[in-house]
């Protein structure tokens, strides 16, 4: 791998965005992160989707923001922006919204308990490359106020939307976090959704599996790198690789990679080559940041000597993030994103500086393979 260009997205004076998403649509690199303005006493006053359209190296340009939807909707905070490319300037943006109520629930996760407020996982589709959207749609099944969403669509080769979708404990649940991860499937573009089996790692009792992203490989396979945890989030292990087949019925057990990371993103470069954008914590074994990784055996072994750290973690974030650390952050560091582009791939994560500022940063690399 070999850095081409590195810098800032966008900086976020006076407002803190998180989890990007990055997708490649009709030659444009489009950005979208979730954005939270806050007043002078860091009260949020509303959350917005914003959107970052890539005019050239180095240039990013920000679109008006707003929101995804209803332009007048001050009765949810929004979350998790992922975007999924259809092809001729198609998009979907899922999102997770969570409805105002009386402040009872002031964020998504309750920071005693770790449980999930009420909520509600949305997509919208775009057909113009993502400058107008329908109205936000809630898929009709049951149970979806205590899901997760942390992966967009994925369009299967069959013309099939797979969902990864993750189960939390409800908001007052005093017992420990238990993830598990199963997929819905959907065969009218959205109009209905049939849940799929558990994944396996959903059927460990020592282990949780979370914090995944679904990629299509060129094959028609489908791929991610899991933040593997104990119960109650206790103790981390490395980051586990899982493979399913086109249907997304199949799916193999867990695969130890060596890399200590929580978020990831992988993309499929073909001929057996991989690459991911990996947020690592702290841990016993590489310095706290985000880096870049790949593996050029299918998967199977991913090159963590050779890592390239795109981003060293701020004294601010070891902190926040430490083992030892008090703050509900702790497990969720770096939020990061992956496109391809020009015979490699775009990097993307949220970070904070020394400064108290947060702000997106990106970075491009070449790929070849790591022989």
């Amino acid at each position: 791998m070999k850095l081409l260009d590195d810098g800032i997205l966008t900086p976020c004076p006076g407002r803190f965005a998180a989890t990007p998403s990055l997708v490649v649509t009709a030659g444009d690199t489009v950005c979208y992160a979730t954005t939270r303005l806050y007043t002078a006493k860091q009260e949020l006053l509303r959350c917005y989707v914003g959107t970052w359209r890539r005019a050239g190296a180095s240039d990013w340009q920000e679109e008006t923001m707003q929101w995804i939807g209803d332009a007048d909707d001050g009765d949810h905070y929004y979350a998790q922006p992922m975007a999924s490319d259809l092809g001729s300037g198609r998009l979907l943006l899922t999102t997770q919204r969570v409805r105002k109520h009386d402040g009872d629930y002031p964020s998504r996760f309750n920071p005693t308990t770790s449980g999930l407020a009420p909520t509600e996982m949305v997509w919208m589709y775009s057909a113009d490359g993502g400058r107008t959207w329908t109205p936000p749609a809630v898929p009709g099944f049951a149970g979806r106020t205590v899901l997760d969403a942390p992966c967009n669509i994925v369009q299967l080769q069959s013309g099939d939307w797979l969902w990864g979708c993750e189960r939390w404990k409800g908001w007052d649940d005093p017992a420990p976090v238990r993830i598990r991860g199963f997929a819905l499937c959907s065969r009218d573009r959205g109009a209905s959704w049939l849940r799929q089996p558990d994944f396996p790692g959903g059927r460990d009792a020592g282990r949780i599996y979370s914090h995944s992203k679904y990629t299509l490989r060129q094959d028609g396979r489908i791929a991610s790198l899991k933040w593997t945890t104990s119960p109650g989030l206790r103790r981390d292990f490395d980051l586990h690789y899982v493979e399913g087949d086109a249907s997304g019925t199949e799916w193999s057990a867990p695969r130890a990679t060596g890399i200590p990371g929580q978020n990831s993103w992988l993309l499929d470069h073909g001929n057996g080559v991989m690459a991911a954008v990996v947020a690592i914590g702290d841990n016993d074994l590489m310095p706290a940041g985000v880096y870049a990784v790949s593996s050029d055996d299918d998967g199977r072994a991913w090159d963590r000597e050779r890592a390239i750290l795109l981003w060293p973690a701020s004294d601010r974030e070891r902190k926040l993030f430490s083992r030892n650390s008090d703050s509900q952050f702790k497990v969720a560091f770096g939020q990061v994103a992956i496109a391809p582009v020009d015979g490699g791939f775009l990097c993307a994560w949220s970070c904070l500086g020394e400064d108290g500022e947060t702000c997106l940063r990106y970075a491009q690399l070449e790929l070849a393979s790591c022989a």
